[in-house]
């Protein structure tokens, strides 16, 4: 397997419009991106060797070296530094390798359908963003007969969010002015959830007890435990609403709040919200651990094809 790392900071420490394209700043010269997301950009990705458990794959000090070296070329006068990462993730490739091919950067990332004597079929290899092309050849790998009827289904079907109207002008402002939003927060959520925002909306808490963003991500982590068959606090955090990636706190202040919240719809006793709590600060803490790695500053790491470039030289 290979790591990719991303990494968050502030939108107004690195103020875009549209993606960038960046090169890495080593021999290596890999493509990376700088993309604005609401009031954060984010940078990435890396490509390192991995070996290990993924439960534990974390960005370290070189990789988050080796992004901020390539944007920091690019704009100069950005000057970011490890204070200005907000947030980071990990993804890790699962490379079909052949064998005795020794450099994992250079395999490629398609994916391989594996037939075994007993009528199992798999599939490895690929990236996530080709998750449908993956599951439509497993299909027609399982009933051929059933391509084009399929082809034609799929071709119409809407993505989740992208079903019905989306808010008319109208709808916007009077939405803004009922939830005491601020219009650039509802674009932010208006892109997570589409069509489905109005959902969301309804789950608001009626009492006016909370501030208002921790009253819209309470209806978020209900709509992620209703809608989304979400089970755990890290999962609400992470991946159903952002919360711990594309927030200046990563969403710490709110960890007590909406693990009751979540405790309810799910009926967990004490101990079970006392778990969820203290795995969410974790990952929290791990996600940003290359803060406390106190080793003497290093070149920025290229990737593995550029390691190994300076090894064979060697």
């Amino acid at each position: 397997m290979t790591k990719g790392v991303h990494l968050t900071v502030a939108q107004d420490r690195l103020p875009l419009s549209n993606a960038v394209v960046m090169r890495g700043p080593d021999r290596d010269k890999r493509m990376m991106f700088a993309i604005p997301r609401g009031s954060f950009t984010y940078l990435g990705t890396t490509d390192t060797d991995f070996e290990g458990d993924p439960d534990t794959a974390t960005a370290d000090r070189e990789d988050v070296e080796y992004i901020l070296a390539a944007t920091n070329a690019l704009f100069p006068g950005a000057t970011l530094t490890f204070a200005d990462v907000v947030s980071t993730w990990v993804g890790l490739r699962p490379l079909v390798r052949p064998p005795g091919h020794a450099n994992p950067s250079a395999v490629s990332r398609d994916y391989e359908i594996f037939h075994s004597p007993s009528g199992l079929v798999s599939i490895g290899g690929g990236k996530l963003t080709a998750f449908r092309a993956m599951a439509e050849h497993v299909v027609d790998d399982l009933f051929p007969g059933s391509r084009g009827a399929r082809e034609r289904a799929a071709s119409r079907a809407a993505l989740p969010g992208a079903e019905g109207p989306l808010p008319t002008a109208a709808d916007w402002n009077r939405l803004a002015s009922n939830t005491n939003t601020r219009p650039e927060r509802l674009r932010e959520w208006l892109a997570l959830y589409g069509s489905q925002l109005p959902q969301v909306v309804s789950l608001l808490p009626v009492e006016a007890g909370d501030e208002p963003g921790l009253a819209w991500h309470r209806a978020m982590t209900r709509y992620a435990v209703e809608h989304e068959m979400a089970q755990r606090l890290e999962d609400v955090y992470r991946r159903r609403t952002g919360l711990m990636l594309f927030s200046q706190d990563n969403g710490r202040a709110w960890v007590q709040p909406l693990a009751q919240e979540m405790a309810e719809l799910l009926g967990w006793s004490p101990q079970r919200t006392a778990e969820e709590v203290r795995r969410t600060e974790a990952a929290i803490a791990a996600m940003l651990a290359f803060r406390e790695d106190t080793r003497t500053p290093e070149v920025s790491r290229a990737p593995v094809a550029a390691q190994q470039q300076k090894s064979a030289a060697m």
